[in-house]
């Protein structure tokens, strides 16, 4: 169990250097061939952290924590390492030091902080008031109603402290219903197919990416405004599904350790993308160029 669970935060951990790569598509306002194929690579791997999200679920779930001791050991590890980074980064940045610890936006990989502080702090109330089914389906309908409807992005407008967990609940008590019934779900994830997941994986990409390429460039190719609140959520759960069939094989040694380091590697990373960025752009490679995804990819797969 706890080999998936490492080999799983290895694949989280690359999907998210990934979409870091490929999402500096975002400062081309042009679409091209380079710039469309990023934008479909960004949104087929943007299942990275609801992917960790759904892990820290699992994991809670399976060490079950007395409540002091679980708020001191989760707290002993994140809040150090979020306000040296958010001081690290907010000095990289050249952003206010107070205001990036107060508002996690010292870089744009630490509003991840805000989510999971949040989703600790009610990790105790979820298990009080876990029902199974009941709970997980409450949870997609939190989720999809304070990040879906329009009329509930008010919310949006409280500090992140306050709301940003709720982007993520939905993964969270996933983790934790997958942990409560983990051997039915191996059985049935072992027993299929992985073409069966493969498939409505990619008409799920397919979407997403249409979507994108709606909202970044105005290209329009079919209307689904109605299928757009759950194609995100139903994309990724079957995406870690198919992270799961692979993390349970035997993976690589390098592998092994990228999953042990995740943590680290998670806060560490965008200084070496920015710092690559800045060397390729005395070279004048830019986010316009091919070769300016491959060099920042590989250099920054190579490096861990």
């Amino acid at each position: 169990m706890f080999r998936e669970v490492q080999n799983l935060r290895a694949i989280a951990i690359l999907a998210v250097i990934l979409i870091h790569v490929t999402a500096k598509f975002t400062a081309v306002g042009s679409l091209t061939y380079v710039t469309g194929t990023a934008l479909v690579l960004d949104t087929g791997v943007q299942f990275a952290v609801p992917l960790f999200i759904c892990i820290s679920g699992f994991v809670l779930t399976i060490k079950n924590y007395p409540l002091s001791t679980f708020y001191f050991k989760r707290g002993s590890l994140i809040l150090p390492a979020y306000l040296l980074f958010s001081v690290i980064y907010a000095a990289y940045f050249h952003h206010p030091i107070l205001e990036s610890i107060l508002n996690a936006n010292g870089s744009y990989h630490l509003p991840f902080f805000a989510a999971i502080f949040g989703l600790y702090l009610f990790y105790p109330v979820i298990m009080r008031l876990y029902f199974g089914k009941i709970t997980l389906l409450v949870s997609l309908l939190i989720q999809l109603y304070f990040w879906q409807i329009p009329y509930a992005f008010w919310l949006q407008k409280l500090p992140i402290w306050l709301y940003y967990w709720t982007w993520t609940i939905f993964y969270f008590v996933l983790g934790i219903y997958v942990c409560k019934n983990y051997v039915k779900f191996q059985k049935t994830l072992e027993s299929l197919p992985m073409i069966w997941l493969i498939l409505p994986a990619l008409a799920l990409w397919s979407l997403m990416a249409l979507r994108w390429l709606n909202i970044y460039y105005g290209v329009r190719f079919i209307q689904t405004v109605s299928l757009n609140p759950l194609i995100d959520p139903a994309l990724y759960v079957i995406q870690f599904g198919i992270a799961y069939k692979i993390a349970s094989r035997e993976i690589s040694q390098v592998l092994k350790n990228v999953g042990d380091y995740s943590f680290g590697i998670y806060l560490i990373h965008v200084l070496i993308l920015e710092e690559t960025v800045q060397v390729l752009s005395q070279y004048n490679v830019d986010c316009t160029d091919v070769i300016f995804y491959i060099i920042l990819s590989s250099f920054s797969f190579r490096l861990l």
